[in-house]
């Protein structure tokens, strides 16, 4: 190792930076740039490896980000100024990427049986979760709604009878919901915390007591969505001739897909979903 890289410089981009300013206020290292000892050494190797693991941590993950989208900021488009010219511009102006349906997908591999999986799943906007093209739980417009700004519901998922040795695909398809609600239709307001967004977080352990982990990040894939059109209030349209049979399954050739890019998302506290999940509870023949 060089003497130079022995060094710390005055950087606060370098990840030793607040390690080295805790060594600055030591006695025996009471200058910048001093030189670290073996053991100060392997504290800022813990250092090091610990900023690693947070820049592979899980991230809000979508399409487009927020300010690529140019959606109107503020809460104050209701009672009537949503509807004037100025606002009527702004939300025009609007990228129309920032409210489109839009599927996500992670292939991954198991190299082995699987003893146990859960996965844990926030998007603000609804969501329909499918692992290997499997649905994944019986919820029906999930999460519920929240103050985005302030909590966002989670929803934790025992997933392992879907899961098999070898390739496994986690798909997501995002919605707009009350998180996101740009109108086109009818609405009652318009409001937006931001695009459709993701983040997931899954582990699973193998019988051989290996343990993987997937989470969103910049190595998902998305497409478009067959639901051209989605808003809680102005109902939703969906073309057929979009659907891609397999995506959310091994062996789909995602290469005209697009890379996700990384999202603020919102400012709520991540928060597991106390309330029960709202459900289809009965259905009904199509009558003559």
């Amino acid at each position: 190792m060089s003497k130079k890289s022995c060094y710390f410089g005055a950087n606060k981009n370098n990840p030793f930076f607040f390690h080295r300013m805790l060594i600055m206020k030591s006695p025996s290292n009471p200058l910048p740039g001093s030189r670290l000892s073996g053991g100060q050494w392997l504290t800022a190797l813990v250092v090091m490896l610990l900023f690693a693991s947070v820049a592979h941590a899980q991230q809000w993950i979508g399409a487009i980000t927020e300010e690529d989208a140019h959606i109107p900021a503020g809460r104050q488009w209701t009672g009537g100024v949503e509807n004037t010219p100025e606002a009527v511009a702004l939300w025009d102006a609007a990228d129309s990427l920032s409210r489109r349906s839009i599927l996500l997908r992670k292939e991954f591999r198991l190299n082995g049986d699987v003893k146990k999986a859960h996965v844990t799943v926030a998007a603000p906007g609804f969501c329909e979760l499918t692992v290997n093209g499997q649905r994944v739980g019986d919820n029906q417009t999930y999460p519920l709604q929240s103050e985005f700004d302030k909590t966002v519901w989670t929803n934790t998922y025992d997933i392992a009878p879907l899961l098999h040795r070898g390739k496994n695909v986690v798909g997501v398809m995002l919605g707009n919901g009350f998180y996101n609600i740009q109108a086109g239709r009818y609405a009652k307001v318009r409001q937006s915390y931001g695009p459709p967004t993701l983040w997931l977080k899954m582990t699973a352990e193998t019988t051989s007591g290996r343990k993987v982990k997937v989470v969103s990040d910049k190595t998902w894939r998305w497409s478009e969505s067959p639901v051209t059109f989605n808003c809680v209030y102005g109902g939703e349209d969906y073309d057929a001739r979009l659907e891609q049979p397999g995506w959310d399954r091994p062996g789909f050739n995602a290469k005209e897909w697009h890379a996700v890019v990384k999202q603020h998302g919102p400012k709520g506290t991540l928060r597991e979903q106390m309330a029960p999940p709202a459900k289809i509870m009965e259905r009904y023949a199509v009558q003559d």
